[in-house]
């Protein structure tokens, strides 16, 4: 009798208090969240991480030039290996700099691989305030891996309890984001993901945590491609929110330690769970097999990067898709401020004894701009000199070192650059800037590194700036660096105070020879304030534009402006596609039709990975609509399809997710080929939250076919079941 009546009320509150799921955003879920086993974007739409591993903390730590070569391939994400040793401004321009490529940024620590007692120390770095800032600051479209491999042979109970610890500290921080967890046992022990991932979605306060297995499975570890079908299996019938966060294609190289990498790949795209190999490149020692580059560039990627990434059916290019909420410009971050005014060494020719690579070679340190820097090879000594021109008197010296510092060098100066005069030897090298006073004279001077702080890495550094009385006679200009937005609802002028000191202003200069027209490209105003203009700057490309100050003497000072464009669909507009997800019945009499908005571009192809749809046979164009044909959706075996849409320009061409309805008995909840009572428990359940049923299956159990699945559908099947209902779904 109990029962009865609480099943009645439990309707009865249905009907008046609609059920709703997948909400955008709330106060403890300002970006990405996970419900059921799937993310969400900030926006409601479905994410399945397909990208790449990137190792930045000791490679290119800015994800420079790597982020845009692995845009490439079309990865929606990078998980970015990073470590407690990063400072919060390293971090903030890393995560940046990969949402600047559209692509999603899962941030990891790699320092506690391996190791359960360091678990503490992850969360210690992850709650430092600054640290909490700059996650805050990217929260919307972040995702955060609180370590990476965390421990060797951990208990259950350990795991459950130090990890609900772990997140419990974290959320109390202010750290929002989905937080992913990996596997003990080096990653690989799925599971522990299995038997603790329900237990850690309970205590998690936000309910948004992830469960990341690296599938290090070679086959001489008994490990089979029929074990990857199976573990993946059992995740999707708990449930569990699952990402493969590591794989690779083997492990040795012998034949047994091959990996069942291309059943890894499949599986996944079939069971909806993303993936992501193992690793960019370069920088693995001593498997440099698993390197997919050579120098962190999309030309050099060899047989095994271009297989997981472009090539193989389920690779990142065929199966990913970035969300709409990514494809949006970020707004222009202020440059770095230079040096002070009067650097001797600006623009001057530079020598060293070694280059790690063309990109960081050793102009850099005299170019002005602190995004640059010079990289030596990996040995001791290196030494790097500047060509002043002339002999100079010199009193300062600033150094502005990048993370691979020198603790011991010398300062040295010369006339002839034969014959070298210690000025200073340095035994206790602290790094980051160093400004050291100076008493000295010569044309050439030279930092002579001794010793590196850290073996492993090389010498480097930012910008070099000299200076001596010359300095204070030239000019200065206020501010050294702006932003300037081309959206026309934040276009603005850019005003510049003149301290001209003794000087005349020539000029002002985009570059070293293309004059800006006073009056119509700046105004001058008494020699101290100078405007540029907004419609001069709206005709300057994305990046870094430098406007040199072409004064009569001295050394010119120069405006750094960051320009950008966050009107919607930027200076290089996306064509958008409407709808970008779609469910389509095979057993449909009706074709598929698709809105675009080319934004000034043209439709050159519909691609099914690298084939083409065939014009007027398989698809028809009528203005900006697509219709895609009932029989070519038909033809097709497999259970989802992505179409990417093939605009001209450099806009991000959109992909169409088709998704085919199984072949499902209306009412049948767990497709067991019979509608009983068990259906209704899973439907009931469901509707209560206390379970989340994929869209497939609810297709199937919208028993009105009004476009929702509510209430009123468990009302229909509970009737069916008595009796008084004798078909479904009720079409009347």
């Amino acid at each position: 009798m109990n029962k009865i009546y609480l099943i009645v009320s439990l309707l009865a509150a249905m009907f008046i208090f609609p059920i709703t799921a997948n909400a955008a955003t709330d106060s403890t879920h300002p970006g990405f969240r996970v419900d059921g086993r799937f993310l969400y974007d900030n926006t409601g739409e479905k994410v399945i991480l397909y990208g790449v591993n990137k190792m930045c903390i000791w490679t290119d730590k800015d994800g420079v030039p790597s982020f845009s070569e692995i845009a490439k391939t079309g990865a929606n994400c990078v998980r970015i290996t990073w470590g407690i040793d990063g400072s919060a401004e390293d971090l903030d321009t890393v995560i940046r700099n990969c949402r600047a490529e559209h692509m999603i940024p899962i941030i990891e620590l790699h320092d506690a691989t391996g190791d359960w007692s360091k678990l503490p120390a992850l969360v210690n770095y992850w709650v430092r305030p600054d640290v909490v800032n700059v996650l805050k600051k990217h929260e919307k479209y972040l995702l955060v891996n609180i370590g990476n491999e965390v421990g060797q042979s951990v208990t259950e109970t350990a795991f459950k309890t130090d990890y609900e610890a772990a997140v419990n500290k974290m959320r109390e921080a202010g750290i929002h984001v989905p937080l992913i967890i990996d596997a003990s046992s080096y990653g690989q022990d799925i599971n522990i993901l299995q038997a603790c991932g329900p237990y850690l979605i309970s205590a998690d306060p936000d309910k948004n945590l992830m469960f990341s297995v690296h599938m290090w499975w070679p086959y001489m570890w008994g490990n089979t491609d029929q074990k990857v079908i199976d573990e993946i299996a059992e995740s999707v019938d708990i449930n569990l929110p699952l990402l493969v966060g590591e794989f690779g294609h083997k492990w040795d190289e012998t034949e047994n330690g091959k990996i069942p990498y291309q059943t890894i790949m499949e599986q996944c795209y079939k069971n909806q769970i993303g993936y992501l190999p193992w690793e960019w490149g370069p920088g693995n020692n001593p498997q440099t097999f698993l390197d997919m580059t050579s120098d962190s560039t999309f030309a050099t990627l060899n047989d095994y990067g271009k297989e997981v990434m472009l090539t193989n059916k389920y690779s990142v290019k065929n199966i990913a898709k970035r969300p709409a909420s990514m494809l949006s410009n970020l707004p222009p971050v202020l440059p770095k401020e230079p040096l002070p005014y009067g650097n001797l060494a600006y623009k001057k020719p530079v020598k060293a004894t070694s280059v790690e690579n063309t990109q960081n070679n050793e102009s850099n340190v005299t170019d002005g701009d602190l995004e640059t820097r010079w990289a030596s090879q990996v040995s001791d000594p290196n030494w790097i000199s500047v060509d002043l021109g002339e002999k100079k008197e010199i009193n300062r010296l600033i150094i502005c070192w990048e993370a691979a510092y020198a603790a011991q060098y010398k300062i040295q100066v010369s006339d002839d650059e034969n014959t070298w005069t210690d000025v200073i030897t340095q035994y206790n090298g602290t790094g980051k800037t160093e400004d050291i006073k100076l008493s000295c004279s010569g044309r050439y001077l030279r930092i002579y590194g001794m010793q590196r702080a850290n073996y492993q890495w090389p010498y480097s550094i930012w910008e070099i700036g000299v200076y001596g009385p010359e300095s204070e006679l030239s000019s200065e200009i206020s501010p050294a660096v702006a932003v300037f937005d081309k959206n026309p609802a934040n276009a603005a002028d850019i005003a510049v105070t003149l301290d001209s000191k003794s000087n005349t202003l020539n000029a002002v200069l985009n570059g070293p020879s293309v004059k800006l027209v006073e009056g119509q490209d700046y105004i001058l105003e008494n020699n101290t304030n100078l405007i540029i203009k907004k419609e001069f700057l709206l005709g300057l490309p994305s990046g870094t534009t430098k406007l040199i100050f072409d004064y009569s003497n001295g050394v010119d000072p120069v405006l750094a402006i960051a320009v950008g464009d966050t009107t919607p669909g930027g200076s290089d507009p996306s064509p958008i596609i409407s709808p970008t997800t779609v469910k389509y019945d095979r057993t449909s009499s009706t074709d598929l039709k698709i809105t675009m908005s080319p934004n000034g571009t043209t439709l050159n192809a519909i691609m099914n990975g690298s084939a083409a749809l065939v014009p007027d046979v398989d698809y028809t164009i009528t203005g900006d609509t697509v219709t895609i044909k009932r029989s070519y959706l038909a033809a097709q075996t497999s259970d989802s399809l992505n179409l990417t849409f093939d605009f001209s320009g450099n806009g991000i061409d959109p992909v169409l997710e088709i998704t085919f309805l199984k072949n499902t008995t209306y009412g049948d909840a767990n497709m067991d080929g019979a509608i009983d009572s068990i259906d209704y428990a899973i439907l009931k359940q469901h509707l209560l939250g206390l379970k989340t049923l994929d869209h497939d299956i609810l297709h199937f159990l919208d028993l009105n076919l009004d476009g929702a699945t509510d209430s009123i559908d468990l009302s229909i099947l509970k009737q069916y079941l008595l009796g008084k209902i004798t078909d479904l779904p009720v079409t009347k």
